[in-house]
């Protein structure tokens, strides 16, 4: 192998000398060897975490071109999380792509030696659609906003779709040791619990943050009794993950949060995210321009899809707007460490989904 390329962003590397290190790989992976490598410019539109690399793969032999994107662990001085376990995101693909009508990219081969690209990555096919932004907010402007409201109501019932279909898969009937994700606690409840409580801890100095700690301990104490038995969890459940096509799904990414619990936090996930992205418009004065079926006809069409009765669905949705909050305040710390912006007098200030989460909680 060559000397290692150091971690960083690839939109920051040289393109020929990626493509190089994709193609001598590649070469060691297919037949004909070394084939063509063409690096193309990535979107910022959306995620925060892991690094994307679009590029062609034109084979020696006369095989037709293949689009395919490289997702790789990001190097960043500021991480949003502790760790990123790229071959779990691999697996998940493989374990929905085997076992569920889920439509994700086919995943094609897993490499954990940083020698080759500097990083852990894997390699997927390229899906061709649209994305619901992140960056500005799919409720401030862009297609979906401009979409007639039955589209816009179709593209949210098939993002229900995809959360019923993932649900599918379950550790009674299916391989799924590798979501394991450490925790303590006696069920899958307890444990995400226990890795949140630790994320805040890692993430941030929780005494500047009261709410968010408050609104934990408002969660343990009204932690649901008999929680539903775990599924597969996709973690990041929300539209802005989703590329669609005609306004249905074609392609489902970002599994780093991937991990086994009820079905619930999932769905109280997009729940709440998507409440959240309305309520920021109307606060900036922006006529959101979505209409969703509402939250009682998002629960009821799940229900009537799986065929299982939601519950404490306010606590995963409080579940959410924690998980969200910690999470917030270490994007903040990237933003301020990298110099886009100036740490606040107040860090709170900042945490945008707090007075959903307050109103939820009545903290």
């Amino acid at each position: 192998m060559p000397a290692p390329l150091p971690k960083a962003n690839p939109r920051g590397r040289d393109p020929g000398e990626l493509g190089a290190r994709l193609s001598e790989w590649l070469g060691s992976l297919i037949d004909g060897g070394p084939p063509a490598v063409s690096i193309e410019p990535t979107s910022d539109a959306t995620g925060i975490s892991s690094e994307t690399i679009l590029f062609d793969m034109a084979p020696t032999d006369g095989r037709p071109s293949e689009r395919l994107v490289a997702r790789m662990e990001p190097d960043d001085p500021v991480p949003v999380f502790p760790s990123y376990d790229m071959e779990l995101q691999f697996r998940c693909l493989e374990v929905v792509q085997e076992h569920t009508s889920v439509p994700v990219p086919r995943p094609r081969w897993y490499e954990p030696d940083e020698s080759v690209l500097g990083a852990p990555f894997f390699v997927m096919d390229r899906v061709e659609g649209r994305v619901p932004p992140d960056l500005p907010p799919y409720t401030f402007e862009g297609w979906l906003r401009d979409a007639t409201p039955a589209d816009q109501a179709r593209l949210w019932m098939s993002s229900i779709d995809v959360l019923a279909g993932i649900h599918t898969l379950n550790p009674r009937d299916h391989d799924l040791s590798f979501l394991e994700r450490g925790g303590t606690g006696d069920d899958d409840i307890d444990k995400y619990l226990d890795r949140e409580r630790a994320y805040f801890q890692w993430a941030a100095d929780v005494e500047r943050y009261p709410t968010i700690a408050a609104a934990f301990e408002w969660l343990v104490e009204n932690r649901p009794a008999s929680p539903g038995p775990s599924v597969m969890n996709w973690g990041d459940a929300r539209i802005g993950n989703i590329m669609f096509r005609d306004f249905e799904p074609v392609g489902v990414f970002d599994w780093e949060l991937a991990a086994l619990g009820p079905r619930e936090a999932d769905v109280g996930w997009s729940l709440f995210l998507h409440t959240f992205f309305m309520e920021v418009a109307e606060m900036l004065d922006i006529d959101p321009g979505i209409e969703f079926p509402d939250r009682d006809e998002t629960i009821a069409y799940y229900e009537k899809t799986t065929g299982v009765t939601l519950r404490d669905m306010e606590w995963y949705e409080a579940f959410a707007g924690y998980r969200f909050a910690a999470i917030i305040t270490r994007t903040d710390a990237r933003t301020i460490a990298s110099g886009e912006s100036e740490a606040p007098d107040d860090p709170e200030s900042t945490i945008h989904p707090l007075p959903l989460l307050r109103r939820i909680t009545g903290i």
